[in-house]
């Protein structure tokens, strides 16, 4: 018979404890791989918008050592890295992406790129209208006849912030450029429409005609072009003639002044029933498709 030693026997319980132990921590590991992988933790994640650092523009104004152009270069390459699709729709100017573009303005104001592409960005991406239109002013003091800048300006305007007068001055001001009448001819008739909006329908009619002397002959820009001409006569003829003081105020005072025939030469139809002239053509008041709010004066910028 074997003889068991009293010395062995807690070496025997110490070795089952320790393999007790072995296999509570694999047990405890398996249990919680398979909580990870079941159950995963909920992502933290960060927007730019608090991530984003920026830097006081007074630093990088006094202390760019003679580097603008390269110290502006690495700020616009790590803006455009860092780039998000997040929109800002306040109007506090304080979009991490607007400081980012602002500061490269300040460090080198003749960086082209940062004022056409940095404006389109936060317009269109970003949807921070506020920041691409003070991005888009600080542009325009320093390029004021870049044609695709102006483009830019005249399209936010109206599009976004629904501002006819502001876009009306930076659509004007390339209308009757060779860009325009080879990429865009339509600018100066949304210019002629955008006047029209505002409720000046005479100088609308003047920009309409030298639109339509400029148009390619029997081309259907020319032939738009003549159908808005016929709205906006009609509709200024017609104003007059029915007594609508609206846009002239001697209208009612002298109707003998009013023109009695079409832009075609044909007369106005006068109706019995309801008193009132009419236009022999079918035509529609020659206004923008988007309706936009009357904002600021023409004149500034």
């Amino acid at each position: 018979m074997e003889n068991i030693s009293l010395f062995t026997m807690p070496i025997h319980f110490y070795n089952i404890k320790s393999m007790l132990h072995l296999f509570v921590i694999i047990a405890s590991l398996f249990f919680a791989y398979q909580l990870n992988i079941n159950y995963p933790r909920p992502a933290i994640t960060i927007s730019m918008q608090e991530a984003a650092t920026n830097i006081d523009d007074n630093i990088f104004s006094f202390f760019h050592l003679g580097n603008k152009r390269m110290l502006s270069s690495v700020l616009w390459v790590k803006t455009l890295l860092d780039s998000d699709l997040d929109h800002y729709k306040q109007k506090d100017l304080n979009s991490w992406m607007y400081l980012r573009f602002k500061s490269i303005a300040i460090i080198d104001p003749w960086f082209y790129e940062n004022y056409l592409v940095g404006g389109q960005y936060l317009s269109i991406v970003k949807d921070d209208d506020w920041g691409a239109g003070d991005l888009y002013r600080r542009g325009y003091r320093f390029f004021p006849d870049d044609i695709i800048l102006n483009f830019n300006m005249g399209y936010h305007y109206f599009f976004e912030l629904e501002d006819i007068n502001r876009a009306t001055f930076h659509f004007n001001k390339i209308a009757n450029t060779s860009w325009a009448r080879n990429h865009a001819t339509y600018i100066p008739s949304l210019v002629a429409k955008l006047i029209a909006q505002r409720g000046d329908l005479s100088f609308a009619k003047e920009m309409a005609q030298t639109a339509y002397a400029q148009a390619p002959p029997d081309s259907n820009i020319k032939e738009r072009l003549y159908q808005s001409l016929y709205a906006i006569t009609a509709e200024i003829d017609l104003v007059c003639l029915n007594g609508a003081s609206n846009i002239f105020d001697n209208s009612k005072k002298n109707p003998k002044l009013c023109a009695k025939k079409d832009y075609d030469g044909n007369p106005y139809l006068y109706s019995t029933k309801d008193e009132k002239y009419y236009a022999k053509k079918i035509w529609k008041p020659f206004r923008p498709s988007r309706p936009a709010a009357t904002k600021g004066d023409v004149r500034k910028n």
